[in-house]
């Protein structure tokens, strides 16, 4: 009867310690599964931006993105209203990925920094974020455009709206210099430089910018300065 209770008294403590290597196992199991499960990026179409913006921040923090992958991860998950509006971005810029900075930092940074044109007929909504307008026939550009890059016109309409900017063979818009409004010296280091008041093909004579005389002449080697 001893030995019977020995042996039974091994069994169960075989069974036990198996037992729970098998739930040790299980838990490490778990954990490893856990450790490589990754959390779906939020897809965006142009719908509840508020709700939108702040998975997309969530899942930048859980997964610690780099700054210069946010924007190339943002826009293979677009479809929709909101993919057409930033391809038509992207060739705005020039580029078809711009880093995560320089889509905050543009408009400031571009000499041609973004501005209303207009104003134009509202045809239609497109969408709960979109619209599209009534743009001149030449227009080389989509029609329907998100709110954001849209602002409300108050005041008299008037009999005809303003140019769109000029746009290249390749769909961007034309960086060329128009005139040369005036010319100034100034001292640069040791050094005393020229400098030209550029008036720009897209801008009024408000956007013109100082550029050095040497900068203007190397860029645009067909464009008369001395005109």
């Amino acid at each position: 009867m001893q030995k019977l209770k020995e042996e039974m008294s091994t069994t169960a403590m075989e069974v036990t310690n198996n037992q729970l290597g098998r739930n040790q196992s299980y838990q490490r199991q778990n954990i490893q599964f856990t450790r490589v499960t990754k959390i779906e990026f939020p897809k965006f179409g142009g719908d509840d931006v508020k709700g939108w913006m702040y998975k997309r921040e969530q899942f930048f923090k859980v997964d610690n993105v780099p700054d210069e992958q946010k924007v190339p991860l943002i826009s293979i998950h677009l479809f929709d209203i909101a993919l057409m509006w930033h391809r038509q971005f992207m060739r705005l810029l020039g580029s078809d990925i711009v880093p995560w900075q320089a889509t905050l930092r543009q408009g400031k940074q571009h000499k041609l920094s973004p501005k209303y044109f207009g104003p134009f007929l509202i045809m239609k909504k497109v969408g709960k974020v979109a619209y599209k307008l009534q743009l001149p026939g030449s227009s080389q550009i989509h029609p329907v455009f998100h709110v954001s890059q849209l602002k409300l016109y108050r005041g008299p309409i008037p009999k005809s709206s303003s140019q769109l900017p000029q746009i290249s063979n390749d769909g961007l818009i034309s960086e060329e210099p128009f005139a040369v409004l005036d010319r100034k010296m100034a001292k640069k280091g040791n050094d005393a430089v020229v400098y030209v008041l550029i008036q720009w093909v897209n801008g009024t004579v408000t956007d013109a910018t100082w550029e050095t005389y040497e900068s203007i002449a190397e860029r645009f080697s067909h464009f008369d300065l001395n005109a």
